[in-house]
């Protein structure tokens, strides 16, 4: 069927203003449509990293906790083995800790007296050493299970200038002297707070005087 020029230029129109509103439609909806998807998905890559990062720096933190809570239990339990003073005196304590570790043995403690109080030079300034000298007689076997029971019951103790001399007539005993140096806090009321907290709590806990 032929068309007239009239509908052919009416098709031409129509042709024209449906190309212009497919461009209009292209660049205002489907253009604005497909840089916010791109938006979209770099924003989504910019949150990922976020949170890949944030999750490697929760694991970390995790891990710092972790290993600042496993040296804090070590110290606490090395934080045993390091005498506090009683009313500022330590003798008593060391005195009786020796003793202790004779007990059961053929030895006699003469006397424990306190020898002196080192610093710890060139190491670390929390710490110093406190020295006692013990005179006594023993047979060397028993001296030796003494200084054993010593050293078990603290693993940072130390026994030196062991001087041993025989009695005339009595062989099997001797009379001994030695020094046993433990390790204590140069200042004890300025160790690490972590071990002053079950100090805090039992003095809280622990009820006043009755009225």
């Amino acid at each position: 069927m032929s068309l007239t020029k009239k509908q052919m230029q009416q098709w031409g129109l129509g042709a024209i203003g449906g190309a212009i509103g497919l461009f209009v439609i292209i660049q205002f909806v489907v253009v604005p449509m497909v840089g916010s998807v791109k938006d979209n998905r770099e924003n989504t890559l910019a949150l990922r990293e976020q949170l890949d990062k944030a999750r490697e720096v929760i694991g970390t933190g995790a891990e710092l906790q972790q290993n600042l809570n496993q040296t804090r239990a070590d110290i606490q339990a090395l934080a045993t083995n390091i005498p506090l003073p009683v009313l500022g005196n330590y003798l008593l304590g060391r005195d009786q800790q020796i003793r202790s570790c004779c007990a059961g043995l053929n030895m006699q403690i003469a006397s424990v007296t306190e020898c002196d109080v080192l610093d710890v030079a060139g190491w670390n300034s929390l710490f110093k050493i406190y020295r006692v000298r013990v005179v006594g007689q023993a047979g060397i076997n028993d001296l030796a299970r003494c200084f054993y029971a010593i050293q078990k019951r603290n693993p940072l103790v130390s026994v030196a200038v062991l001087n041993i001399v025989p009695q005339n007539g009595i062989p099997a005993i001797h009379n001994v002297s030695f020094v046993v140096a433990w390790l204590i806090w140069a200042k004890p009321d300025k160790r690490p707070a972590f071990l002053l907290e079950p100090d805090q709590k039992a003095s809280a806990l622990t009820p006043g005087p009755k009225k």
